[in-house]
């Protein structure tokens, strides 16, 4: 694995599976955004990133830099996402009016009553609200009411390693960002979701999971 020192405006090529990589700008404190640019030639690529469509907006974790297979690329960056994490994104309201989290979780069941039924306890999901860049609120969500509002923001979470590249994988697949866990509050998780879910429920190991090959798109 690459340990390089990464600075504001570096494009990089990074590792998703195994021979799969995404590329990445970095911005302040270590965020990325990440484009929806995949390659299995990082050391021939070249585009223009003022031209290419944004995944998203992630601050990865300290594993992620220390286990992801990333290699700096020489392609101009582009000047027109300085400020792209500040947008408003999405995040979970684990607490009602009276006080009561709703968030933890015991046993959540995803495929269930199915042979692929994934059994992950103390999963964290929970009501959605829409919030700025310092979290305060802007507005409470409805799953019901409130779809294209969700659809069109994305959930802040932080980049784990394995999971945050599964995600990218899968975005790889289906030609847009994917984030199977807000999927799952709003009620949708294809079969394609199952290894992110195996993951994060400790059914997969890092040596399985790296040996899983690159599959066809789906769009």
């Amino acid at each position: 694995m690459s340990k390089i020192v990464i600075r504001e405006n570096n494009i990089l090529a990074i590792e998703t599976r195994s021979g799969l990589f995404v590329i990445a700008q970095a911005l302040k404190h270590k965020t990325l955004i990440f484009f929806n640019l995949f390659t299995t030639t990082p050391m021939s690529f070249n585009v223009d990133l003022s031209k290419a469509k944004i995944l998203c907006c992630i601050t990865p974790v300290k594993n992620f830099y220390n286990q992801a297979e990333i290699i700096k690329l020489k392609t101009l960056a582009n000047a027109h996402i300085k400020d792209y994490d500040k947008r408003n994104h999405l995040s979970l309201n684990y607490f009602t009016s009276s006080g009561l989290d709703t968030g933890l979780q015991k046993d959540v069941r995803i495929y269930a009553g199915t042979e692929d039924e994934i059994v992950i306890p103390f999963l964290r999901t929970g009501d959605l609200r829409l919030v700025d860049w310092q979290l305060n609120t802007i507005q409470y969500l409805s799953k019901e009411y409130d779809g294209d509002i969700i659809n069109q923001h994305q959930l802040e979470t932080m980049g784990d390693y394995a999971e945050l590249c599964e995600r990218l994988y899968l975005s790889y697949r289906y030609g847009k960002y994917i984030e199977p866990i807000k999927d799952y509050i709003m009620g949708n998780t294809p079969i394609e979701y199952k290894t992110f879910f195996q993951m994060i429920a400790g059914q997969i190991s890092k040596e399985q999971w790296l040996k899983l090959p690159i599959e066809n798109v789906l769009y």
